[in-house]
């Protein structure tokens, strides 16, 4: 058994799948036996919204043996407050980060590895924590990023001390990503892809869908189509409603967004007179597998346009992998991010990105023929097995640490 730190710079709780990633992680290796503890940096934004949370460990859907420790960023408390964030941004920059470290939470987050004598540092984020691990304090770290563009201070410095002893490897989603951080001076034998995961333990004793809808106060008598994940433009929102327009016999419930994201694409939803939408807003990761259970069928559709929030060239969706699991037809796009997992008419359908006819018409098809959807279904849950969080972890220690 190791004594393990999950460590991230910020953003728990949040929204964001970044949050829930580094949250299952940890998940992963306390299934495995190992004795972890989360290690996270506090700002306004994580505190206001841990006060109205209270139960984090309900909320991401974990032991609460899984201790969580926060180091507040006293400098930087305010930072993500659009308000006064140019401010702060300006200031990181001018000065070289200079500011950021008269008394960074990251440093101290490194030293409290070194303190309390951790075997391993389990780090998601830009790399500052990793800096002052390998080089600091000789605490042994793993590094995960799903970074393209390496144009971060913080980033360029851990990558630069990636040779050490105490770099024990990076860990990252794509071949396309490994490429990258290889070319920027990571050894490419410390560079290990694996996609995202799933915790297919949510999704072990789901009531079937009717009672799920009952659960939910969702339509009984109607064929009901989720979407699960955040709000923002280039998540292919705007296209789940040109079809939502289409077949208006059909409910489509999008659950998840921030509650400005919500309110925009209501707002939308009322121009065009899209009385068959239900924006349920953000709810906790362990209420996802009920919904996805309460449907018949699921989408994540995705545009030709340049996204700002996620690469679809290199990444790993996790609602990806809790549509698989959730053994219900998958209608998404053909972008190469899906293009890895999905084949189309095989565990799931596949339009071309931006084509709301095609779109709709892989909707309507799944639904109207339930034994078709069944089959694409039950390959994509067989496929998804093998991507659980705990084997996730399995397989990076056994990569980095097995002959340590």
């Amino acid at each position: 058994m190791m004594k393990i730190a999950v460590a991230t710079g910020g953003h728990i709780p949040s929204f964001r799948a970044h949050s829930i990633a580094v949250m299952k992680m940890a998940k992963g290796f306390y299934k495995l036996g190992h004795d972890v503890e989360v290690l996270t940096v506090e700002r306004f934004v994580e505190d206001r919204l841990r006060r109205q949370i209270k139960d984090l460990h309900e909320f991401y859907g974990v032991s609460s043996e899984i201790k969580i420790t926060f180091f507040r960023d006293d400098l930087f408390y305010f930072e993500n407050l659009s308000i006064i964030s140019y401010l702060y941004r300006f200031l990181d920059k001018v000065t070289n980060r200079r500011i950021r470290m008269i008394r960074d939470p990251e440093k101290m987050m490194s030293k409290y590895c070194k303190d309390y004598d951790f075997d391993l540092c389990y780090y998601r984020g830009y790399g500052r924590t990793v800096y002052y691990n390998v080089v600091k304090n000789k605490v042994p770290t793993i590094m995960e990023s799903h970074i393209r563009n390496i144009v971060n201070p913080d980033l360029k410095r851990a990558i630069k001390v990636s040779r050490s002893e105490y770099f024990k490897g990076l860990v990252t989603i794509s071949e396309l990503l490994k490429h990258t951080f290889v070319k920027a001076g990571v050894p490419e034998k410390k560079v290990l892809v694996l996609d995202s995961g799933v915790d297919l333990e949510l999704f072990e004793h789901l009531p079937d869908k009717m009672n799920a809808r009952k659960m939910l106060n969702l339509p009984l008598g109607r064929k009901v189509v989720v979407y699960a994940g955040s709000l923002f433009p280039e998540k292919g929102i705007k296209y789940i409603l040109l079809v939502a327009e289409q077949l208006r016999d059909v409910m489509f419930v999008l659950v998840g967004g921030e509650a400005e994201h919500v309110r925009y694409w209501r707002r939308y939803a009322r121009t065009r007179g899209l009385g068959n939408v239900r924006f349920m807003g953000f709810v906790s990761n362990s209420l996802i597998p009920i919904y996805l259970a309460a449907a018949d069928a699921l989408v994540m559709p995705y545009g030709k346009e340049r996204a700002r929030i996620m690469d679809i060239e290199s990444t790993s969706p996790l609602k990806l992998f809790e549509y698989m699991a959730a053994r219900k037809p998958i209608i998404s796009t053909r972008i190469p991010a899906i293009q890895r997992i999905i084949q189309h008419g095989v565990n799931g359908l596949l339009a071309e990105p931006g084509n709301v006819k095609q779109l709709t018409e892989y909707v309507r098809y799944a639904l109207e023929n339930e034994k078709f959807a069944k089959s694409l279904s039950e390959r994509a849950y067989e496929m998804v097995k093998d991507y659980d969080w705990k084997k996730r972890c399995q397989k990076i220690l056994k990569h980095f640490c097995d002959n340590d």
